[in-house]
Order: C-alpha cells, then sequence, then structure tokens
C-alpha cells in the first residue's frame, strides 16, 4: 500500500528538494490542492501606551475583597504585596486558580 506524502513537505522551498508530482491527496486535505495561502506578518508591533493607562492611578484592593479581571474573572484577592504599581497581588480565580499579578498591568475591576 502506497503511503501519503506528509502535508508539511511543501512547506520545503524548491531548490533543496525533489518533487514527484502525484495525483490529489486522500482524505480531507485532498481539496486544498498544492496552492496554500501565504501568511502575512503582522507589521504593527503594540506599544506600552496601547495597553497601559499610564494617567490612571492604580488602587490597590484591599484583601478578601472580590475583584472581577477581563481574562480570569471573577476571584478573591488573597494579598496585595507593594505598593503602587508595582504591587503584586494575588488572587484566587475561581476557574482558573491562584494568579499572582502586578497592580499596572492587572486591571482589577473592585466589585464589593
Amino acid at each position: 500500500m502506497p503511503t501519503v506524502p506528509s502535508r508539511f513537505l511543501d512547506e520545503i522551498p524548491a531548490a533543496h528538494a525533489e518533487r514527484e508530482e502525484r495525483g490529489p491527496r486522500p482524505g480531507p486535505y485532498a481539496r486544498l490542492g498544492r496552492e496554500r495561502a501565504q501568511v502575512q506578518e503582522r507589521s504593527y508591533v503594540p506599544e506600552p501606551e496601547d495597553y497601559l493607562d499610564v494617567d490612571a492611578e492604580v488602587r490597590l484592593p484591599r484583601p478578601g475583597a472580590v475583584v472581577r479581571h477581563a481574562h480570569f474573572g471573577q476571584g478573591v484577592v488573597l494579598k496585595v504585596a507593594g505598593t503602587g504599581a508595582k504591587a503584586r497581588i494575588t488572587v484566587r480565580f475561581e476557574r482558573f486558580g491562584d494568579k499572582q499579578l502586578m497592580a499596572e498591568y492587572a486591571r482589577l475591576e473592585e466589585i464589593f
């Protein structure tokens, strides 16, 4: 029984490989054909100003406070170490467990 060539062979530059043309591949990749879309790299590189609110005052929640994070969801503050923007806040999230976040980046919303 003949083997099916790897779909990754198409990534090897033509100058470095000898190819035998065969019929379409069986299975889910048969419809793709030999032409593959070229992936465009993003030219945009985010700057800290894009995701930080540099003028905002950092409010530190107190231990025991219930907070909400955009990605991790709702959680309870266990510990706050340090002061200001560089403070590390340890939060126990319902679905993600304990996470240690820097106050400067966390953007925690205190619920109550």
